[in-house]
């Protein structure tokens, strides 16, 4: 078992150093009696020392990372930004088609009454179906007397 010198992160990665140490295995394999090395390690305590640091590897994987997490978030943003627009268009869309309901009602209740009563424009009044039968029923020659004109003017 050889001695190394050795540097512990703060990730808890270690990396180890020179050899300070050989064992006889390691001396003998570099004699050439022997056909393998030594493999095991043993960390030398006077020449190993902790660092508060990330080793090299930890250090790119973090900035990776950031870059991945960076990038996540910019798409959920516009994702949420994407969600929002068609909502705000739908919500939109809702409201014209609330609005053309409203606009048809109000049309439909216009064409109803157009349909029974025509205007004469302001202050003319209006004649309704009624009155135009009832001038149809009469037809002899004057028909000034039986049609009835009601007033759409209120006095106030």
């Amino acid at each position: 078992m050889c001695v190394y010198g050795r540097v512990v992160f703060k990730c808890a990665h270690e990396r180890w150093g020179i050899c300070v140490k050989r064992c006889q295995t390691a001396k003998d394999f570099r004699d050439g009696k022997l056909n393998h090395d030594c493999v095991i390690k043993k960390p030398h305590v006077p020449t190993s020392r902790r660092i508060q640091t990330d080793c090299n590897k930890c250090i790119t994987m973090d900035g990776k990372l950031d870059r991945a997490k960076k990038s996540i978030d910019d798409v959920k943003r516009k994702l949420k930004r994407i969600e929002e627009r068609k909502i705000r268009e739908r919500n939109t869309e809702e409201k014209k088609i609330d609005n053309r309901k409203k606009v048809g009602r109000k049309d439909e209740n216009r064409d109803s009454n157009e349909a029974n009563s025509w205007s004469l424009g302001t202050g003319l009044g209006s004649i309704t179906e009624e009155s135009e039968v009832e001038d149809e029923s009469a037809s002899d020659g004057s028909s000034q007397g039986s049609s009835q004109i009601f007033n759409t003017e209120r006095s106030i």
